[in-house]
């Protein structure tokens, strides 16, 4: 780690410097030494509530010590912003690492760094939080442990300091967009108030009365989802080694009081708080803070034994050089993962005569030294890509006003992922950091990509007045509105009036019609291009350029085609007609003219033979 060679070179002269100043006192001043401010604590109160109520006592007795222990989530240098409920069901479970963390502060006197994602992620899920999350909140915040708020997802803020506008993403963070008002009512079911038994013996049995239901529960605020029970709201807590002077400044106008920076990164000091330029200090020191960090992390007991007697030495010679001086000692972000011996360290502090634990408030109470910063760095693999990742933060607002009033949904999970990018875990990793920042600006392109125009084929126009079909995609989960623009390159093509808005439902296509008037025939490129309804100055999406065949003389053509088409087939449809019965009048014209024995014998009946003859007498002579 940075610093181990300078802390093991404070814990030798510390240790020089105990022997040296334990040999010429006496035992009564040894005995009173290792006595302690500790020695008249009240009975009966846990090691934190005794911390916090315990005053520095400059030039005089032990040293005041406070421990910080960071509170954090290892996956939130995912980028993710926000803690899934999955996620949050593992950590907060039984063997999960924030329950080990819990486990190990819980009755120290260890001041808690407290990363707001955590606490932002389990509350905005309302009922729908794990069980294991609920309960492992309302442990926390039963802790009576002095705790501040990291920034939210442990971002660094000496980081965000150098690039423009990048400590104001700290500020006004929104959660509407996480929050599913079904995940928050109804309230419980109303249960029954026993009456107070105060009658006497003998007398009517106590009787339950029924409680009024309430109303479903509230939406949380923005306030509600990082509110705390903190000791102070204006500290922050950079990477170690990585403030400038230049940081200060941005520092301050952001609102912090306090800066909790490295021993290293500041000029001498022999206490906790020191005063700055324009804003407090508070020193950790690297050596304790380096011995404190081996002890916990040692592996059996006999590496623990040997890293707590360290930190006894380290404390011994502090008090004998320094006497009642301040000091602060931090575990790394990291501490979680490989440290087993945390509630060692606090408990062994508590028992150690020559220091007392103190809360954070009695260091920031607590008299302040001039001091100067030593100039710091951020790792040169990220520090290039800060300004361009906060740099997206403005063209992702613009991009997110075609949604309208859902434009928060766009914008507002994008700061939380931004903020994670930038989280103290990620600035200290060697070469993952710089990838991280690569992938959150590759994202940013993706997000502006997701309203585009859907190139089609060229496109046939056979008349004068014509319109111009533009398909729209939205592959965003919140509908669009946006402007289409169609810009032909040669006059042949007169595209009039305003532009065409459209209305693109969530993951899914529309298509606008854009009136247009063919002038004389030809091949036109147009351009294609989208704005946001909302400011048509904001540009949408790539351009595209799309293939206008202009055949206007074939709508006259086609027209006299139809008409000889329609004159063939009426045409046609009378001259049948007519033909038809002319055919029919011949016919009966022919049938009147005929006489009735003109008919041919074939077609009539056969005539009887002679019908007017004598009939043939047998008796008559001539």
């Amino acid at each position: 780690m940075r610093g181990a060679g300078r802390s093991w070179v404070a814990g030798l002269a510390a240790a020089g410097v105990l022997v040296a100043a334990l040999g010429g006192l006496g035992p009564a001043t040894a005995a009173g030494l290792r006595s302690g401010a500790a020695g008249d604590d009240p009975s009966g109160s846990s090691p934190a509530e005794l911390a916090s109520g315990r005053t520095l006592t400059p030039g005089t007795g032990p040293v005041s010590i406070a421990v910080i222990v960071p509170i954090t989530m290892p996956s939130s240098t995912r980028g993710t912003g926000l803690i899934s409920a999955d996620t949050l069901a593992t950590d907060t479970g039984p063997a999960g690492v924030l329950t080990r963390q819990l486990d190990a502060v819980s009755g120290t006197a260890a001041v808690l760094a407290i990363d707001p994602m955590i606490v932002a992620s389990i509350r905005v899920l309302g009922t729908a939080a794990p069980a294991s999350a609920r309960a492992w909140l309302e442990r926390l915040e039963a802790l009576p442990n002095e705790m501040f708020p990291l920034a939210y997802a442990d971002a660094d803020p000496g980081v965000l300091a150098h690039a423009t506008g990048g400590l104001a993403l700290l500020d006004q963070l929104d959660f509407r967009f996480a929050i599913d008002p079904g995940r928050f009512g109804p309230a419980a079911s109303p249960s029954a108030t026993p009456t107070p038994s105060g009658s006497p013996s003998g007398g009517p049995a106590p009787h339950a009365t029924p409680t009024t239901p309430a109303g479903p529960p509230p939406l949380p605020t923005d306030a509600d989802v990082l509110a705390g029970d903190y000791v102070t709201t204006d500290v922050a807590w950079p990477a170690p080694g990585t403030v400038s002077t230049a940081d200060l400044g941005p520092l301050r106008d952001a609102g912090f009081h306090s800066v909790l920076l490295s021993s290293r990164n500041v000029s001498a000091t022999t206490t906790a708080r020191v005063r700055l330029d324009g804003i407090d200090g508070l020193i950790s020191d690297d050596g304790l803070s380096e011995i404190a960090r081996q002890a916990v992390e040692s592996l059996g007991d006999a590496a623990l034994q040997q890293g707590l007697q360290r930190l006894d030495t380290a404390l011994d010679g502090m008090a004998a050089v320094a006497p009642g001086r301040s000091v602060i000692a931090t575990l790394d972000r990291g501490w979680s993962v490989g440290a087993t011996h945390v509630h060692e360290l606090l408990q062994n502090i508590d028992q150690e005569s020559s220091a007392q634990s103190v809360g954070l408030a009695a260091v920031l109470a607590g008299p302040a030294a001039d001091a100067k910063v030593v100039d710091g760095s951020v790792p040169a693999a990220g520090a290039a890509l800060v300004g361009e990742v906060v740099g997206t933060v403005a063209p992702e607002a613009a991009f997110a006003t075609i949604a309208g009033d859902q434009a928060t949904k766009i914008t507002a999970p994008r700061r939380l992922q931004l903020l994670s990018t930038m989280s103290v875990a990620w600035v200290e990793s060697a070469t993952g950091w710089a990838e991280r920042l690569q992938s959150y600006l590759a994202s940013s392109s993706a997000l502006l990509a997701k309203v585009k125009i859907v190139h089609g084929s060229s496109v046939l126009v056979t008349a004068a007045n014509t319109t111009i079909p533009v398909t729209v995609s939205n592959a965003l989960s919140v509908p669009v509105t946006v402007l289409v623009n169609v810009a032909p390159r040669r006059a042949t093509l007169h595209v009039g009036g305003a532009d065409v808005q459209l209305k693109i439902e969530p993951d899914a296509t529309a298509r606008a019609l854009v009136p247009a008037q063919a002038i004389s025939p030809g091949t036109v490129l147009a351009t294609i291009s989208l704005h946001s309804a909302a400011d048509p100055s904001v540009a949408i999406g790539a351009r595209d350029t799309m293939t206008v065949n202009l055949r206007p003389s074939w709508e006259g053509i086609g027209t006299g085609v139809i008409v000889v088409l329609l004159a063939l087939v009426f045409g046609g449809g009378i001259v049948r007609q007519v033909l038809r019965r002319r055919r029919n009048r011949a016919a009966s014209v022919d049938n009147d003219d005929k006489a009735p024995g003109d008919d041919d014998p074939g077609d009539g009946p056969a005539t009887d033979a002679a019908p007017d003859a004598a009939p043939h007498d047998p008796g008559s002579r001539t």
